[in-house]
């Protein structure tokens, strides 16, 4: 049900309220994006395009929406993603539902901050 309202809410550039939610606080905050910009990744020793709802191609991180989180299969594709993006040494930023609300810039902006922090760090 809470997916369907989800869908409803969508516009026609983006699939869910979710992602309008965070291309906007991306674009008030001036940080390029490209909406399912596609990207090689090896996942179960396969080459494969995937589409991040989100890439931050000035910064090399995806940003993912996990709306459906809580469904069984649903959940079992978050772990395979986030490990797929962690075997390639892509940084993934998850967005749930619950970080939707009006402490999402903080949280994304405080994300893109600690996974650039954590890459200057490494060197």
């Amino acid at each position: 049900m809470a997916y369907d309202l989800e869908q409803l809410a969508a516009t026609n550039e983006y699939k869910s309220y979710g992602e309008q939610r965070v291309a906007s606080v991306l674009d008030h905050y001036g940080v390029p994006f490209k909406y399912e910009h596609p990207l090689l990744i090896e996942d179960r020793r396969q080459l494969r395009l995937w589409y991040p709802d989100f890439w931050l191609p000035d910064h090399s991180v995806a940003v993912e929406y996990f709306g459906m989180a809580g469904d069984r299969d649903y959940d079992r594709g978050i772990e395979r993603k986030t490990k797929a993006y962690a075997e390639n040494s892509v940084d993934m930023l998850p967005v749930f539902r619950h970080d939707l609300g009006r402490g999402l810039p903080e949280y994304l902006m405080g994300g893109i901050e600690r996974i650039l922090h954590d890459r200057y760090q490494q060197f």
